[in-house]
């Protein structure tokens, strides 16, 4: 199979559930009125949905993915080129690049699925295996209706650092294609927290849940940290490479619709004194925590012409 066709593979799935994101409307202005789930029958809802997309993209089948997605989804990834506003395009883009109707080896090596406060939205992390290449995928969902559908979505290629560092000297590393701009009104502090870290990269840690499940996914080979105690250990290493953290054109911005849930998306440059700047597409999940919100889950990629 091919590159493009891997992406699609992996893409489309996700893509047809995520597709709301294509006007920057505002969330709704309040949390929805439902009952209350139990985490422990959330998560295991949320984690159904994950686990048929893999069924559908394991057997070739893109069709068999769209009632899992949003009519309102965002895909980041996994080449630079590659963001996609709307099932639609995320669909399409599938079709194009997916063997259809022959099936493809994927394997799942690290799924977490974490429900928020309510039980109505869900992220899950994951790292994953299509034919032969691995990826790393984040992915925020929600229940609409009863019914659980992915919103938005990052996924990436690891890329080593010896070659990051390669192409970034060379002038070689491709820059990952603008962000479609957006942020809805409910998701204004979540950006706002997202602005002061990038001014200061330590700050984040200050964002970060102290709990257990908060991941963050770095852009190399077996860079997932999970736990809050081991992320501060390994930032600290992270900010003496790259102290420096500069936006690179619009971020995207959206909320849940219970209001549980926040995540940004943005192209950005990482750098440090004497090192080239590395372009990333950085994408954060924020849980909101009372009437504060709490940085859960972060990750980063290196966009490359290697999907």
């Amino acid at each position: 199979m091919t590159a493009a066709r891997l992406a699609a593979v992996v893409l489309a799935p996700l893509c047809a559930s995520l597709l709301v994101a294509c006007g920057a409307k505002p969330a709704p202005a309040a949390p929805t009125a439902s009952a209350d789930v139990e985490p422990d029958v959330a998560t295991r809802q949320a984690r159904e949905v994950v686990e048929e997309i893999y069924r559908s993209l394991r057997r070739g089948n893109p069709d068999g993915i769209q009632p899992l997605l949003s009519a309102e989804l965002f895909v980041a990834g996994p080449g630079a080129g590659d963001v996609f506003v709307g099932r639609a395009d995320a669909v399409l883009a599938l079709s194009k690049a997916l063997d259809v109707g022959r099936k493809h080896r994927l394997t799942s090596r690290g799924l977490r699925v974490v429900a928020a406060p309510g039980g109505r939205s869900a992220w899950a992390s994951d790292q994953i295996d299509v034919d032969g290449r691995a990826y790393t995928v984040t992915v925020v969902l929600a229940s609409v209706d009863d019914l659980w559908i992915a919103t938005a979505l990052q996924i990436a290629r690891p890329v080593a650092e010896r070659t990051v560092r390669t192409l970034a000297e060379s002038g070689q590393l491709a820059r990952p294609a603008p962000v479609p701009g957006g942020v809805a009104e409910q998701a204004r502090p979540v950006v706002q927290l997202f602005q002061d870290g990038t001014a200061g990269r330590a700050r984040f840690l200050d964002q970060l849940a102290d709990r257990g499940d908060a991941v963050v996914v770095g852009s190399g080979p077996r860079e997932v940290t999970t736990g809050a105690k081991a992320i501060r250990k390994r930032w600290k290493r992270a900010l003496a490479a790259r102290p420096t953290m500069q936006v690179q054109g619009d971020v995207r911005a959206e909320v849940t619709p219970d209001g549980a849930l926040g995540w940004v998306c943005a192209n950005v440059d990482l750098g440090g004194d004497g090192a080239a700047a590395v372009p990333h597409r950085s994408f954060y999940v924020y849980e909101r925590d009372g009437a504060a919100w709490r940085l859960i889950a972060v990750h980063e990629a290196v966009p490359t012409g290697d999907r």
